[in-house]
């Protein structure tokens, strides 16, 4: 997992099919999606630290609302 930082953009990370670890400033946990019907909606504000390990295959999407620039 490589964590970053968009200090001028908020993310959202649409996964349909897998199953993850993602941290949001520091904090981990998993979401399995096999388990459950449906998507899983992730939100990143802008400024914090956030990363996300794929433990699976997955299927996802990814939305930024401004400057997509990354700072590792």
């Amino acid at each position: 997992m490589q964590e970053h930082i968009h200090p001028h953009a908020n993310e959202w990370i649409i996964f349909t099919k897998g199953r993850f670890e993602v941290s949001i400033d520091s904090e981990k946990t998993v979401v399995d999606t096999l388990s459950s019907d449906g998507a899983h909606i992730l939100f990143f504000p802008k400024g914090h630290k956030h990363g996300v390990k794929f433990l699976s295959d997955m299927l996802y999407f990814v939305l930024r609302d401004g400057v997509s620039k990354t700072i590792y």
